[in-house]
């Protein structure tokens, strides 16, 4: 048991963290900043959720979906509970890399605009660097949150539906 809740946690870690840091990017001037806004009150509102509830809208939406892909399973796989994983640890890390992000001081960023930089550029080359701290810190409890709700395809198996 403990080698298969490491192994989804570790799934799951590799399904959202580059998903994540993308979502930090399309919300630190990536995207539009309306959309940016709405982005992260989902998210916000995601964290709200219990675990109980993301196990039991996991056999309403993606088992079918798997089921459908793969006619052979009966949808209650590895990949399911690692993307309802991922879903489930994607709000702590976002936030935590989102106020990362944010602490860095705009003289910095207005700085890095005065050389030129696109926003992609700045992102990368310059906030990246800054918040290193914080994007361990993010994918340290992250992975533990992880580690922690690997009962969710417990929760899957009871909500089975017949």
């Amino acid at each position: 048991m403990a080698a298969g809740s490491l192994g989804l946690a570790v799934a799951a870690m590799g399904v959202a963290y580059p998903l994540d840091l993308g979502l930090c990017g399309f919300a630190h001037g990536l995207g539009p900043g309306f959309l940016g806004r709405a982005m992260m009150g989902l998210i916000h509102f995601m964290t709200s959720i219990p675990t109980m509830i993301y196990g039991f809208v996991s056999v309403i939406f993606p088992v079918p979906l798997v089921r459908g892909a793969f006619p052979e399973s009966t949808g209650y796989s590895w990949l399911t509970a690692a993307l309802t994983l991922s879903l489930m640890i994607l709000p702590t890390i976002v936030l935590l890399v989102h106020a990362q992000l944010q602490q860095v001081d705009p003289r910095v960023r207005l700085a890095s605009a005065a050389l030129g930089f696109s926003p992609a550029q700045t992102l990368l080359w310059v906030m990246r660097p800054l918040a290193t701290r914080g994007l361990w810190a993010a994918a340290v409890l992250g992975f533990s949150r992880a580690l922690g709700d690997t009962k969710a395809p417990r929760w899957q198996r009871c909500w089975r539906l017949r």
